[in-house]
């Protein structure tokens, strides 16, 4: 690996590069390489996800990868203060050991409503779902007139 120009030689002041001579003046040729290298080497670089945790976010057009996929669903929780209103989190960790967070915000009907339900019966086990995810792909008028594509995903409870 080819190390760029701006560690060869010192900062600033005839000093070597540290976190502290980045932070005040970072050279525009620095490569990303040599901080990792650099900066790991003084102890001065955190792996991100030591700060994290561990659950990974679901994005909402990568939910229909989740469809069949088996999930065991291990903490829901409604969250009333989202973008968009009311909105319920789960923790699942799918077949292949990913940990995921599934976030939904359909409350009439779909992964919200279900959640609300299992709530209201005061579930609190962990839920095994063999089949993960399901979807309902239907259209539906805006407020144009347009008819467009929608989807709306469920648990699927199915054994």
């Amino acid at each position: 690996m080819a190390k760029s120009a701006a560690l060869d030689k010192p900062a600033k002041g005839g000093t070597l590069v540290t976190l502290e001579s980045l932070r005040e003046d970072t050279p525009r040729n620095l490569r990303f390489e040599d901080v990792v290298q650099t900066l790991g080497l003084a102890g001065d670089l955190a792996e991100g996800s030591e700060f994290g945790s561990g659950w990974e976010p679901v994005p909402t057009e990568e939910k229909i990868k989740l469809v069949g996929v088996p999930l065991a669903l291990i903490d829901w929780q409604v969250n009333t203060e989202g973008r968009n209103g009311t909105f319920v989190s789960i923790k699942a960790i799918t077949a292949d050991d990913r940990h995921i967070v599934i976030n939904d915000g359909s409350m009439k009907s779909g992964i919200g409503q279900q959640i609300m339900a299992l709530k209201e019966k005061g579930e609190t086990r962990a839920i095994l779902l063999r089949r993960g995810l399901r979807v309902s792909e239907y259209e539906y008028t805006d407020e144009q007139g347009n008819k467009k594509p929608a989807k709306t995903f469920y648990l699927d409870f199915t054994a």
